[in-house]
């Protein structure tokens, strides 16, 4: 983004990162919902949800 504060209403995330990224975190609008798929162990992967409120998730 190049030192740009943008923030999304919704983001679409098509690969799989071993954690949430906290750069995705703070490009969301308070109250969104996201799904993210995270990679678990033995090359498993686990849906992760989390709301934010504020700058709690």
């Amino acid at each position: 983004m190049g030192g740009l504060s943008v923030v999304f209403d919704a983001i679409i995330v098509t690969t799989v990162p071993s954690e949430i990224p906290a750069s995705l975190s703070k490009q969301l609008t308070d109250g969104i919902h996201v799904v993210i798929p995270v990679r678990g162990s033995n090359k498993t992967q686990n849906l992760c949800y989390m709301q934010r409120y504020s700058n709690n998730f």
